[in-house]
């Protein structure tokens, strides 16, 4: 449990381009909140850092089938629907 938000930590301090996709995938699947919550703010810096255009079409569509299960008022869900505007403003430029 401590080893993957030490990871988390990491690429949220440093984050690699190579690694967006299993980030992703884990911050979809993460089952500990405080877990995922900071899994999406890596992603966020991940995409700050490389730019949305980076990001995958199917990656995307990963991230945003995460968004119906986070409860509405919830900080993750706050999180991950700042992520996502990120790219739905690259995509609309």
């Amino acid at each position: 449990m401590i080893a993957v938000l030490t990871a988390y930590a990491r690429l949220y301090a440093a984050p690699e381009e190579q690694c967006l996709r299993a980030l992703v995938d884990a911050a979809v699947e993460e089952n500990i909140h405080f877990n995922q919550y900071w899994a999406l703010h890596a992603v966020g810096v991940a995409i700050d850092t490389f730019g949305a255009d980076r990001v995958e079409l199917a990656t995307a569509r990963r991230l945003r089938s995460c968004m119906p299960r986070l409860p509405e008022d919830s900080d993750r869900a706050r999180t991950l629907r700042a992520v996502l505007v990120r790219l739905d403003d690259d995509a609309a430029s």
